[in-house]
Parts: C-alpha cells; structure tokens; sequence
C-alpha cells in the first residue's frame, strides 16, 4: 500500500491526554520512545507524527489515557459557521471513516489466536 496515496505519511498535530499532574511524566516517556518536539497542555500532551506515531503510541504508551488526532481546524464567530465548516469537513471525516471500518475488518479477519 502505497502511504502518499492513503495520507499515511501526511504530517498530523497528535495530543494525548493524560491526568493531571502527569503532564511531564508523559513528556519523559515520550523522549524515552525518541519524541523531541513535545508541547505540554493542560491535561494533556502534544507533538506531531505520521499515523504509524498514533498506532505505537496507542500500543505502548503507559501513560496517555487517550490519543487525538486533529483531522480539521477552522475559527468560527457563529454556530452556522460551524455547521458549515463540518459540513465542508464532512469528507474528510466520512474518509476517515470509511478507513477505520477498513482497518477494523482488517484486524478482525486476521487470526490472532494464540
């Protein structure tokens, strides 16, 4: 599979939300794993990644509770403007749903018994 053709190797803005209080003790699991360019948030973490970054840290991170990805950003003034600009993100968001469907069946066919 070729990732320029999926958007795998698309640049994407990964937070992952933790406690509070364990804001830096995620920043230093994330320097252990090789992250360097790490921005602390409340309650949370934030560095940017390709999707194979969400996958591991899904996989491994010991400290994260939850990993985001920002799929879209706009300002809005009003809440027609935010119905519009989902509306023009819809696309992107049926995509990527249409991708985790595909990865889910992926997964669930696969025999993974031990």
């Amino acid at each position: 599979m070729n990732g320029n053709k999926n958007g795998f190797d698309k640049e994407l803005t990964i937070t992952l939300k933790c406690f509070f209080g364990f804001e830096e003790t995620l920043k230093e699991e994330l320097i252990e794993y090789g992250y360097n360019d790490i921005e602390i948030l409340n309650r949370a973490v934030q560095i940017k990644g390709k999707w194979k970054d969400v996958y591991f840290l899904n996989l491994h991170s010991r400290c994260s509770i939850a990993i985001l990805v920002e799929i879209a950003s706009f300002r809005i003034k009003s809440e027609n403007d935010l119905f519009k600009e989902c509306d023009a993100s819809s696309t992107i968001i049926s995509n990527f749903v249409s991708l985790l469907i595909k990865i889910f069946f992926i997964e669930t066919s696969l025999d993974v018994s031990i």
